[in-house]
């Protein structure tokens, strides 16, 4: 007893190991959020002028509250590069994070005054950062894409160059003060915006069906290209991203969206009937460089999420077979086209009236009209006319039985005499 009672003990120590090990949370990777930048500086005409290899950048949150480098101010990111080829990994910490997160940002050049003689890059870099779980070691990982235009790179690379013929000479002679003309304010840089789709099929259907979104934008909301009016339809293969496209966005605002799925009607789906509220805020910064302030998907329930995800059910046909026995005394046997004459036998459910005939085929049926005489097992049915009252049919029934009787008798008494 004293042995069994130790095993007991240790084995519920174990499991209370076990159960802490799986349900202490797994840090993310040390390695964190690491965006690589390089820089390239082409010089022309320089001759003896002194110029400066040294150009500005700037990281930009794509919400408030995203994770930022040390030093941020306000969501936005500055820092420089000196030198050709110059390169630096912009790191930002991970600290806090969970699986499911997803964080946006921009890169771009930053030139505090524009100088004569030099050609900026004018690319910007869309980040994206994703929190995930690896599904091999089963720890927590930050997946870092920097894409341009939508195509996915391994750095950020900005190319500019200075030319020095395009600095002008300065003259010896005085010039005359010219007259202050306005300058026109330059338009802030465009913002880029995608939205959050995905798709959710639950089943197992034999083959991936071709699903449909539209994507609704209120009056004077700018729409990804390939958008008819402020209508942009989008589909996709079985489940995964529904992929709208990316847009700019050229000034600040408020820029309202539906996103619905379109019941195509296939066969074994129950559509998804959500219909989200997506919501840009774009705001302009001291620099005046616009940012998107805030995102928000909202569904009619007014539930906050970060991403609209349509999911549908699918079902198999559920349909029996022909001829099958029905089970379900309130479901109709699915019609054959077999006519009632090659009806062999019947199934009848107690618990309704329902009928269920099993049909076999190549039936051979005899003449439904009874023989002269015959009785009647049917109550329902007429028996045919066949000239003969009900009473002489009777009289010959009973006649029949009295001269088997008589025979009977005649036979037994000639057995007894010959035993005499």
């Amino acid at each position: 007893m004293k042995q069994l009672k130790k095993i007991s003990l240790m084995a519920a120590g174990f499991l209370l190991a076990l159960m802490s090990v799986i349900t202490r949370p797994v840090p993310v990777q040390a390695d964190g959020i690491n965006i690589p930048v390089r820089q390239t500086l082409t010089v022309q005409n320089a001759g003896t002028q002194s110029y400066s290899t040294t150009f500005s950048y700037k990281l930009t949150a794509g919400n408030i509250g995203n994770p930022m480098p040390e030093g941020s101010v306000n969501g936005t990111y500055s820092f420089n590069l000196t030198g050709n080829n110059a390169s630096l990994t912009v790191s930002i910490p991970t600290t806090g994070l969970t699986v499911g997160q997803t964080f946006s940002y921009q890169l771009k050049e930053a030139p505090a005054t524009p100088q004569a003689g030099y050609t900026y890059d004018s690319k910007i870099y869309a980040v994206e950062v994703s929190v995930v779980t690896n599904a091999t070691t089963h720890q927590q990982e930050v997946v870092t894409n920097v894409r341009l235009n939508g195509t996915k790179v391994s750095e950020a690379l900005f190319a500019n160059t200075y030319d020095g013929s395009l600095v002008p000479t300065p003259t010896p002679s005085p010039t005359p003060t010219a007259t202050p003309t306005a300058t026109p304010t330059p338009s802030p840089t465009p913002v880029i915006v995608d939205p959050p789709v995905r798709k959710v099929i639950v089943g197992t259907p034999s083959q991936n069906a071709v699903f449909h979104f539209t994507m609704t934008g209120q009056p004077g909301a700018p729409m990804p290209a390939g958008a008819n009016g402020n209508v942009k339809t989008a589909s996709v293969t079985g489940a995964g991203e529904v992929e709208f496209g990316q847009f700019e966005i050229d000034e600040a605002g408020t820029y309202v969206y539906t996103l619905a799925e379109v019941d195509d009607g296939q066969s074994g789906y129950a559509y998804d009937g959500t219909v989200y509220t997506l919501t840009f805020v774009i705001e302009e910064d001291d620099d005046g460089d616009l940012y998107v302030a805030q995102r928000t998907v909202v569904d009619q329930a007014g539930n906050s999420m970060n991403t609209a995800v349509f999911s549908n059910v699918y079902q198999a046909s559920s349909t029996p077979a022909p001829g099958t026995v029905n089970n379900e005394p309130n479901k109709n046997v699915p019609n054959t086209g077999d006519s009632g004459a090659d009806t062999l036998g019947s199934v009848s459910n107690k618990s309704s009236k329902t009928r269920y005939e099993a049909r076999f085929g190549n039936v051979y049926q005899p003449s439904s009209t009874p023989a002269s005489g015959t009785v009647n097992r049917n109550p329902k049915k007429a028996v045919p006319n066949t000239g003969d009252s009900g009473e002489n049919t009777f009289s010959r029934l009973g006649a029949g039985l009295l001269g088997l009787t008589m025979i009977s008798a005649l036979l037994l008494q000639k057995k007894t005499r010959r035993s005499e």
